[in-house]
Parts: C-alpha cells; sequence; structure tokens
C-alpha cells in the first residue's frame, strides 16, 4: 500500500484534472459562442451588403431617369434654339440679298447716268 502522503496527492490531483476540465470546458464553450458570434456578424454582413445592393440599384434608377430627363430638356431647349437661330439666319440672308439688290440696283443706276 502506498503511504498517507500519497493518498493526500491524489484527492489535489483529481482537483487539479477537475479544474482543468472545468477550464477546457469554459474555453470551449467561449471559443464555440465567439465562432457562432462571428458567424451571426457575417451574416448579417452579408445582409447589410445586400440591402445596400438593393438600395444602390434603386438610386441608380433614379439618376439614370434623371439624367434621361436632364438630357431630353437639354436637347429640347438645343432643338428651339436652333429653330431660333435658322430664323434669324434666315432673316439675315433676306436683308442682305435686299442690300445686295439694292447695291445692284444704284449700280446700275449709276452706270446708267454715267453714260448719258
Amino acid at each position: 500500500m502506498p503511504s498517507s502522503d500519497a493518498w493526500t496527492q491524489y484527492p489535489i490531483v483529481a482537483i487539479l484534472i477537475l479544474a482543468a476540465g472545468i477550464i477546457a470546458v469554459a474555453f470551449y464553450r467561449l471559443w464555440r459562442d465567439l465562432l457562432n458570434w462571428i458567424e451571426s456578424q457575417d451574416v448579417k454582413r452579408s445582409e447589410e451588403r445586400e440591402k445596400q445592393r438593393v438600395w444602390q440599384a434603386e438610386q441608380d434608377k433614379v439618376r439614370d431617369v434623371r439624367w434621361q430627363e436632364f438630357l431630353t430638356t437639354m436637347q429640347n431647349e438645343w432643338v428651339q434654339q436652333d429653330g431660333r437661330h435658322t430664323e434669324v439666319l434666315k432673316q439675315l440672308i433676306t436683308k442682305v440679298d435686299v442690300l445686295i439688290n439694292t447695291v445692284n440696283s444704284h449700280d446700275t443706276w449709276s452706270r446708267a447716268k454715267d453714260r448719258l
């Protein structure tokens, strides 16, 4: 039989093993909870990214509609300005034609006067 000192060591070893087991279980649970929390955060991040993608897609559609409205407005204004410029150019051409006719008839009148 072992000595009495050996018998007192068994409970101490048992308590140490039990404490080590409890600490190991606590660390395992902590690790598992940490991994579960990280996974839940990943899921939340993925959901948030998806919501942001949807929101961005909607914003892109709104931006495209506004941009098309702006371009249509600009194009209509350019067409109106081109029409006004065309009218002004037609009036200018008419005035130049009248001026050319006036100068030609004056030249004809001057030549005829000089011949007489």
